[in-house]
């Protein structure tokens, strides 16, 4: 068996107005990543069971 693996690079080069959009898209999943967390957290701590996926 042969196996080839291959690795592409890729730059992006964004405009101003594509950078302020992918910053206020990070922004946003940033909180709502910290807020799933927070959930988590206080389940854990009210003794919910907590299911990996």
């Amino acid at each position: 068996m042969i196996v080839v693996l291959a690795r592409y690079r890729y730059r992006i080069e964004p405009t101003v107005v594509q950078r302020g959009m992918l910053a206020r898209t990070f922004g946003c999943v940033r909180v709502v990543f910290n807020d799933a967390i927070c959930c988590r957290d206080a389940a854990r701590g009210a003794g919910q069971q907590i299911s990996p996926t």
